[in-house]
């Protein structure tokens, strides 16, 4: 057996013979006889070639933080912690969520996986946190800032009398009414009766809610009301949705349902030549729909929905009837030869509403222990009626929310307080830029962002004063987000406050340690 001497031996003869076979090979086969300079140039080479192998593996199980992390959000590959760098002082500074980055990084906003062992290098201090406690964890791309459609709907608590207070109200984003389902708007020619928890009965119709009158307080004048907007259901005072506070404030305010009463003389005898019938007040159906009524000033034209309010006032039962072929176009044209009357003058204040329905409704809210009925919604998709003035809203009754199941597990919950929705829901992934406005389309107001942790939150532009090496500019919370090229959806005042605000989203704070004021 071969000893340890002789193994060396045969190694040293072997590496000799191979480094002058590839550097100066001899005819022996040996670097013997190889020139010194020629002995150390192969020396090198391996020596080279073993330091570049040891290098690769090194950087195989340890590899080296990507070009330009500095200037980005460095995340730490082995906690996922995320950290900004500030050149000036040299520092790592934990950032709270990735919302609070984009504020602080705008356009140069990237992403870099950073070796934990760089982070903690002894070259690099790691300073106190930043950024905006309760924003956001991220939020949502440009591209998906899409939503338009909102959706709040009351469900009664008692399907079997929904008359009786209780239930929630579920508002949801980005979610509407199922194609199969009815949907009415100003010109359906369709109402609700609903109640609020005190009792004071409405009528919705259309973009707004009209208030009726309390039935615990004047039963009788809320029965009368409700017969006369519509004659073929027999009411009560205590008919009608019960519907949360929250749910009635997305309607605008029309005028109050109450009798069209005359301003003076019902009965008294007219005189002029041209008059139809003989006394104030005398009334009959015009052929066309709606009616028409005798006044000192000629014929008053009434639509189908005054009409039949002034019918059920009860003065007005001994009036006299006029005969429907007396009341023409050409009849009333021939009986107000100065002009027609108008509404706002010949009735006394506060009994006739510009802004009533003029149809006829069939009506909701006898039978209120319909399946179909448990839901009542209302939508809102960004647009407006009547010269941009007043919200476009479309209503719905339904067996089941837009999405989910009540008191499913999703969205968030909240109080309901201060006309709140009990459930907010926005559809995941998705938001949308909301400007809330006070009055008319277009009017400008508080921007928000909303997305789907369900919070609204305030989009800030703050000014930074000029210093000596930079001129005074603007920094926008939804330019550095992103959003520079998405456009505002302008949501009423109303809807707004049905999402409980988060945090405001300001550039300066974001950059900041919280509660430090630096």
């Amino acid at each position: 057996m071969a000893t340890r001497k002789d193994q060396l031996d045969a190694f040293n003869f072997a590496r000799r013979r191979m480094v002058a076979n590839l550097v100066v090979p001899t005819a022996t086969g040996s670097d013997e006889g190889a020139p010194r300079p020629v002995k150390t140039f192969a020396t090198s080479i391996i020596l080279s070639a073993i330091a570049v192998a040891a290098v690769a593996v090194i950087g195989v199980f340890k590899p080296a933080a990507p070009s330009g992390w500095q200037s980005g959000l460095a995340v730490d590959e082995s906690t996922g912690a995320a950290y900004i760098y500030t050149k000036s002082n040299n520092q790592l500074h934990s950032v709270y969520n990735i919302t609070s980055a984009r504020l602080i990084l705008g356009s140069n906003f990237a992403k870099y996986d950073v070796p934990d062992s760089t982070i903690n290098s002894s070259g690099i201090t790691i300073g106190a946190p930043v950024g905006i406690l309760g924003a956001p964890e991220d939020v949502p791309s440009a591209s998906s800032m899409t939503l338009t459609q909102w959706s709040l709907c009351q469900n009664e608590k008692n399907p079997s009398d929904q008359t009786q207070p209780g239930g929630a109200t579920y508002l949801q984003v980005g979610y509407g009414p199922s194609e199969q389902t009815p949907t009415w708007t100003t010109n359906s020619h369709q109402g609700l009766i609903v109640h609020d928890s005190q009792n004071e009965v409405y009528l919705i119709a259309g973009d707004y809610k009209y208030d009726i009158g309390n039935s615990d307080q004047e039963p009788t004048t809320v029965t009368d009301l409700l017969t006369g907007l519509n004659l073929d259901q027999s009411w009560t005072g205590g008919d009608g949705f019960w519907v949360s506070d929250a749910w009635l404030s997305v309607f605008s305010p029309g005028d109050r349902i109450t009798f069209p009463t005359l301003a003076g003389g019902f009965g008294e005898a007219v005189t002029d030549s041209h008059a139809v019938s003989g006394h104030v007040g005398d009334n009959g159906a015009n052929p066309g729909g709606g009616g028409s009524v005798q006044t000192d000033d000629g014929l008053l034209e009434l639509n189908p929905f005054a009409y039949d309010l002034f019918l059920e006032n009860p003065t007005v039962h001994n009036a006299t009837a006029i005969d429907s072929s007396n009341l023409t176009p050409s009849d009333i044209a021939n009986a107000n030869p100065h002009g027609n009357p108008n509404p706002s003058t010949e009735f006394k204040a506060d009994t006739y509403g510009s802004t009533w329905p003029t149809a006829s409704l069939s009506l909701t809210g006898t039978d209120t222990t319909q399946g179909d009925t448990q839901n009542l919604c209302v939508g809102y998709d960004g647009t407006y009626d009547d010269g941009s003035s007043v919200p476009h809203l479309t209503t719905w009754t339904s067996a089941t929310l837009p999405y989910g199941g009540v008191g499913g597990q999703f969205g968030l919950d909240q109080s309901g307080a201060n006309n709140e929705a009990n459930n907010v829901l926005v559809r995941p992934g998705y938001g949308l830029v909301a400007l809330r406005i006070n009055g008319n389309y277009g009017s400008g107001g508080q921007e928000y962002l909303i997305e789907d942790s369900d919070y609204r939150y305030a989009l800030v532009t703050v000014q930074n004063a000029a210093t000596s090496g930079s001129q005074a500019s603007t920094s926008s919370a939804k330019t550095l987000l992103g959003y520079q090229g998405v456009n505002d959806e302008q949501v009423p005042n109303a809807w707004v406050n049905l999402i409980q605000g988060g945090a405001t989203l300001n550039p300066t704070s974001a950059g900041m340690t919280p509660g430090s004021g630096q």
